[in-house]
């Protein structure tokens, strides 16, 4: 499986592809201390994720499954 977000750097929307998850992904934006800050349920293909207004910084983008669970730190300006 494999899991592209893009732009990074980002200051607005990330694009998320969840296309290799075989059912409904979840998409977590969380901080560097664990908090979420956006979170999309039954994401499928390609997701935009509205990141307008969260603070800069480092985060981490976790797309899951029922089966699999994989991540990417993405840099918010």
């Amino acid at each position: 499986q494999h899991l592209l977000v893009y732009p990074n750097p980002s200051a607005g929307m990330i694009y998320v592809d969840c296309s290799s998850f075989r059912s409904k992904a979840l998409i977590e934006v969380a901080d560097i201390s664990g908090r979420v800050v956006k979170r999309i349920e039954n994401a499928t293909g390609t997701a935009i994720v509205d990141v307008t207004g969260v603070p800069s910084g480092i985060y981490l983008v976790t797309v899951s499954d029922n089966q699999n669970s994989l991540f990417r730190k993405i840099v918010l300006q």
